[in-house]
């Protein structure tokens, strides 16, 4: 929104959206698991419209308004542009199915979408770092190699090969996500690392991994 909660500048969680955005992480769970519930929990939020609980989709909503206007009244601003503004300019140049809604969305998923799982993310890499004295050293030498200045470029940092590798093998030790991608075995069961799993079961990632923890091969990992 090019604009700050005020969390930092305020040193305190502002109108309790940590708090709410915590407990949503559990309704929204149990909602995406029991699909049958999703009716009543739209029909109970809709007595919360004036608490915390939806401070965000307040504060969106003002916010799509205001920047909606000054749009209109200068469409070409110097500085950096908020992400709405770019979305009102791609809306301007006719991209094909964007709406308000799907920017007003758009902007408030970004919200809770980069909490509890970046900050994990990020634990989960400072965490075993230093945990591991000689990854650390070593990652801080391919980073003092390459020169990067105090802002690296997201561009600068993906060419850092073991700086990659730190950060996916981090979050593949601890993942920021709440539940695994569940797979359904197809129509006629499906034989991986020379197992067999019948059609129809519901398994996870893990759940191979486990069970076919003798020899799990390269051509294991692909399949």
């Amino acid at each position: 929104y090019g604009e700050r909660f005020g969390f930092l500048d305020n040193g305190k969680d502002i109108n309790n959206l940590i708090a709410n955005l915590d407990q949503s992480f559990v309704i929204s769970s149990l909602v995406g698991l029991l699909i049958w519930l999703r009716p009543l929990a739209l029909f109970l939020g809709s007595f919360f419209a004036t608490s915390d609980a939806l401070y965000v989709a307040r504060f969106n909503a003002q916010k799509f308004k205001e920047l909606s206007q000054e749009y209109l009244k200068n469409p070409s601003p110097s500085g950096l542009i908020p992400m709405v503004r770019r979305l009102l300019h791609a809306r301007q140049e006719d991209v094909k199915g964007l709406t308000d809604k799907d920017i007003q969305t758009s902007a408030a998923s970004n919200i809770g979408a980069g909490s509890d799982t970046t900050a994990i993310g990020l634990s989960s890499v400072i965490f075993y770092s230093y945990r591991f004295p000689e990854t650390l050293k070593k990652l801080r030498q391919e980073i003092q190699d390459a020169g990067l200045g105090s802002e690296p470029s997201f561009q600068d940092t993906q060419k850092l090969p073991y700086l990659q590798a730190v950060i996916k093998e981090s979050m593949r030790l601890h993942p920021g996500v709440g539940f695994p991608l569940f797979r359904i075995v197809p129509k006629g069961g499906a034989v991986i690392c020379g197992r067999f799993f019948p059609e129809g079961v519901s398994c996870t990632f893990i759940t191979l991994v486990q069970k076919c923890a003798d020899g799990f091969t390269d051509e294991c990992w692909s399949k």
